[in-house]
């Protein structure tokens, strides 16, 4: 905003929030101006039961919206709608079929994965695929000993791929004699007291004939 200036960041805390880190590594989905729109299809399954594989994967979706990261479609609207296509009776366990999912439910990203029994423990696996660019961006897993514990290690995994998830907002208001910005985030959207926050301002925008 003042590209000249270092200006510190005052952050406007609301009174409940979550624990989800800042972003660790090379960021995913880099290119982002707002949410990230995020689908989670049911998971292919080796020597497990399928009702606790559809458990598993609604315990996925639950996780991601209690990062407040992105927003997430409603698991009855992936089925209503996946529940037409061809996919639906062979399962989705590829980028190629992520990407066609991705794009009949509108979502910017696609999470696909797995879960089987080898030998006595439980192994949890996602990917989550950039729809845009039809690649797979993350991949998070897990082993578990126990299937009480595949629940929390659905959460586990969902917070390291959330964590790579750029936080986006606006600096709403600057105090350019106090070098104070004011920003349109808080714990809410998963920011603790102590973060250090990239301010970028938009030069220039192209568009093309589509007016993408």
């Amino acid at each position: 905003v003042l590209p000249d200036k270092t200006l510190s960041l005052t952050i406007k805390l609301s009174p409940s929030g979550n624990n989800i880190p800042t972003v660790k590594g090379t960021p995913i989905f880099p290119y982002i101006t707002e949410k990230l729109n995020i689908a989670v299809l049911n998971l292919d399954v080796s020597n497990v039961d399928k009702g606790l594989s559809e458990s598993i994967s609604d315990k996925l979706s639950e996780a991601l919206v209690a990062s407040r990261r992105v927003r997430v479609v409603e698991r009855k609207e992936i089925d209503k709608i996946i529940k037409e296509q061809v996919f639906q009776k062979t399962g989705c366990t590829d980028t190629a079929c992520a990407v066609e999912a991705g794009r009949i439910l509108n979502s910017q990203a696609i999470i696909i994965g797995s879960l089987r029994l080898i030998g006595d423990k439980f192994e949890l696996s996602i990917r989550c695929v950039d729809v845009e660019k039809s690649e797979t961006v993350d991949t998070q897993s897990t082993m578990v000993d126990a299937p009480e514990k595949l629940a929390p290690a659905a959460q586990e995994v969902i917070g390291k791929l959330v964590s790579r998830i750029p936080v986006v907002g606006e600096v709403t208001n600057v105090h350019e004699a106090e070098k104070i910005a004011i920003i349109s985030l808080g714990l809410n959207d998963g920011l603790q007291k102590g973060m250090i926050l990239n301010v970028k301002r938009l030069v220039s925008e192209e568009k093309d004939k589509t007016g993408k």
